[in-house]
């Protein structure tokens, strides 16, 4: 069959042979922005169901988590939207200004008064999850610069390597382990799809278990809350107790859950129901049905971004394959953390559930995200246009 009568369409079997026009391109966006519009969606109303009555609490309005929640994420998508007719190229030198940005929010973050749990603080008043936004440099950042296979200018390999081995440190000082170990992770599997050779991925991996060691060894602090998730739960002295709450919530939601709105552990049990928690607070109104839908849509966005990558691949193209890579880490990867981590599997704390938690810079950089993995998806997807 020729080549002008195939189109890569179907997301699951990814090569589908069909007799559409060749510039129908592939419907591998179309499916993308039903779940993420899906997923941004049920994230605000859960978010407005788990906060209002902590909003009231503070005599604020009911809809004040929600509304600046949504004004976040309104600003992502119109960002986004300018990006959206921009060449890959262009799209990927936005490093330019995100990488001094999160330096400097990742810096002012471990400096006592500017910093709040990994966020960078200014006047009382959270602006920016530094680690998150250190790590959307960092995708952009190799994605661009990193060269090829780990080969070639020498000057864009040290600077790559030093900006990122600079947002890992000051990640693991600011966000602590969990954050560290995600943006690790992320560099990790970038460079894998950059197709760097053994060399340079057995460095990355020996500076993170290097620094990990050491920040284990010479401040006990940044361990300690990943030990206090971590150990066994018959020591209630020693256990994080809000992970009791968080997996009560849980179990209480059941197949169905209590309806939304309806749910209790959210006025009072858990200590952030609009936040860190939100998920048990979730799981609770929505039950194991409402999860496993959650689940199902985060699948489908790591599914598509695996096969942009693949497309990306077939062209040659392994800096738009990076940047699908890392775009897709950011958003499904930090979902898994956390979920992981409410639900008392994985004890890395610190990492908020994006779409969901409270947290209007985070909603910013997340729709951010997905409307450029929305354009890396829609240009990857028409595989019969000229290169």
């Amino acid at each position: 069959m020729l080549r002008s009568e195939q189109t890569s369409y179907d997301d699951l079997s990814y090569a589908v042979e069909s007799k559409e026009r060749e510039t129908s391109g592939s419907l591998s966006p179309f499916t993308y922005l039903c779940a993420v519009l899906i997923i941004s969606l049920l994230g605000l109303i859960v978010l407005y169901s788990s906060s209002y009555s902590a909003a009231l609490e503070k005599g604020l309005p009911h809809y004040w988590y929600f509304i600046r929640q949504a004004a976040g994420g309104a600003l992502g998508l119109a960002a986004g939207f300018m990006l959206h007719f921009a060449k890959p190229g262009t799209i990927r030198k936005i490093w330019y200004i995100l990488l001094p940005l999160s330096i400097i929010a990742l810096a002012a973050s471990c400096v006592p008064g500017f910093g709040d749990s990994g966020f960078a603080v200014i006047s009382g008043h959270r602006i920016v999850s530094a680690p998150s936004l250190g790590l959307f440099a960092m995708v952009m950042l190799i994605s661009d610069v990193f060269p090829e296979g780990g080969r070639g200018e020498r000057t864009r390999l040290l600077f790559s390597s030093a900006a990122s081995a600079v947002i890992l440190i000051l990640s693991l000082a600011s966000g602590g382990f969990g954050w560290f170990f995600l943006s690790s992770l992320s560099l990790i599997v970038i460079l894998r799809v950059k197709k760097v050779g053994r060399l340079p991925l057995l460095i990355a991996l020996l500076f993170i278990i290097v620094t990990a060691v050491l920040a284990a060894v010479l401040f006990p602090s940044l361990i300690s809350p990943v030990l206090s998730s971590f150990l066994p739960v018959d020591d209630p002295a020693l256990y994080d107790q809000n992970l009791f709450a968080s997996r009560d919530a849980i179990a209480a939601g059941g197949i169905a859950g209590a309806g939304l709105g309806k749910g209790l552990y959210k006025l009072g049990s858990l200590s952030s129901p609009e936040s860190m928690f939100i998920f048990a607070s979730m799981s609770e109104e929505l039950g194991l049905t409402g999860s496993l839908a959650l689940l199902l849509l985060l699948f489908f966005v790591a599914v598509i971004g695996v096969r942009t990558t693949a497309r990306a691949n077939r062209r040659n193209d392994s800096a738009s394959a990076a940047v699908a890579t890392g775009l897709t880490l950011f958003l499904v990867l930090r979902s898994l953390f956390n979920i992981l981590y409410v639900s008392a599997f994985l004890p890395l704390p610190g990492i908020l559930l994006p779409f969901f938690s409270y947290d209007p810079s985070g909603e910013f950089l997340s729709v951010l995200a997905a409307a450029l993995l929305y354009r890396f998806i829609y240009m990857m997807g028409r595989e019969n246009e000229k290169k």
